[in-house]
């Protein structure tokens, strides 16, 4: 009886509940740029997308970054992913790509590289700044972009890329086990194993 009298207001704390959480939610990135690598002449795409804290609308700016390409030692341990290698990317010789701007809680922007060539190899950034506060608060993802001469074996491609690098797409160039010289001797390997063990 209690219920039927609150009737609508009976739904009231879970509702109170709810926006209180969206309010004090943490801005966070929804998406972010991953370590690629990729042959020279392929387009690609890096994401971001990034979600500001509470309801309210803000004024959020998004910006796309290169920073100049790190010596070959940090390209090594970005790419192993050590922790805090990302940190020793600075903001020095950075050049800006691109800036978008919007009033609301959400904000993404797709970098897109045409045709990249070796020189486009290096780190990019994308900074989001947040003015929801009297504080501006820059947030920042990075991603590593390697690229690979469109001259490099096939093989060379595989031993380069490392399990946690996406590759924007299929994969170019013949693969190592359809050559024909790996499958004979991969079939005269495979004789000689049956001959030993039949022994």
């Amino acid at each position: 009886e209690q219920r039927n009298r609150l009737g609508a207001l009976g739904y009231l704390p879970p509702l109170l509940l709810h926006a209180l959480l969206l309010f004090v939610a943490d801005a966070t990135f929804t998406e972010v740029p991953k370590d690629v690598t990729v042959r020279e002449g392929d387009d690609i795409e890096m994401p971001c997308a990034f979600r500001a804290s509470g309801a309210t609308s803000y004024s959020l700016e998004i910006q796309w970054w290169y920073l100049k390409e790190p010596p070959r030692e940090l390209l090594h341990e970005l790419a192993l992913s050590v922790p805090g290698a990302r940190s020793k990317v600075t903001n020095k010789d950075a050049t800006k790509i691109s800036t978008v701007r919007v009033q609301g809680n959400d904000i993404s922007h797709r970098l897109r590289l045409s045709a990249v060539r070796l020189q486009d190899e290096g780190v990019y950034e994308c900074r989001v700044s947040d003015y929801s506060d009297d504080d501006t608060q820059e947030h920042k993802a990075q991603a590593l972009l390697r690229v690979l001469s469109r001259f490099a074996p096939p093989n060379m491609q595989a031993a380069e890329a490392v399990s946690h690098i996406q590759s924007s797409g299929p994969r170019t160039g013949r693969s190592s086990t359809t050559d024909p010289l790996l499958s004979v001797l991969l079939l005269a390997l495979h004789k000689f194993l049956h001959l030993l063990v039949g022994h």
